[in-house]
């Protein structure tokens, strides 16, 4: 088991009290990502990610590592239904997250404090694609970086290859 893995059900346990506090609205938000990956609509996907993760107190001590969130962003995914795959593996290496639709796939690629191009970087150089390929899917290749400082995503990447 990884360490994401073996992290997810302390972070499922906690989740409920990194949002404590925020308003109402956050659990309703997580139900709605799905439908914008679904419906290719990145830009609301990100506003409502980032709106989430500034709904979570600065007080809160957990250590803002790519592994929190990360964590974080497969927890909200898999609360919204979707088909989402942590850490798959490839001939090269491992995926952060593969986000599985009937028409898409979307790899996802986390970074704290670097460049979201690293991430497309990253899965494009470590060929992580190439196990969907073939599917006659669409692949969508996300790089993300997040900032420790800001406790939020500070940048993103899409490449889409048809």
């Amino acid at each position: 088991m990884n360490r994401v893995v073996r992290g997810t059900v302390k972070w499922f346990v906690l989740l409920p009290a990194l949002t404590e506090g925020a308003d109402r609205r956050i659990s309703s938000l997580v139900l709605r990502l799905g439908e914008y990956l679904r419906t290719e609509n990145l830009e609301a996907l990100f506003e409502t990610m980032s709106a989430i993760f500034a709904s979570i107190p600065y007080t809160l001590n957990a250590k803002r590592d790519e592994a929190y969130f990360h964590t974080i962003f497969y927890l909200m995914l898999s609360a919204s239904g979707t088909d989402v795959q942590c850490e798959p593996l490839t001939s090269e290496g491992r995926i952060d997250l593969a986000v599985l639709f009937s028409d898409k796939v979307y790899l996802i690629e986390f970074k704290c404090d670097q460049r979201a191009d690293m991430g497309i970087q990253q899965i494009q150089d470590k060929r992580y694609a190439d196990r969907y390929r073939g599917e006659g899917k669409k692949l969508i290749l996300i790089g993300i970086n997040f900032s420790p400082e800001r406790r939020n995503l500070a940048e993103r990447n899409v490449v889409v290859e048809p």
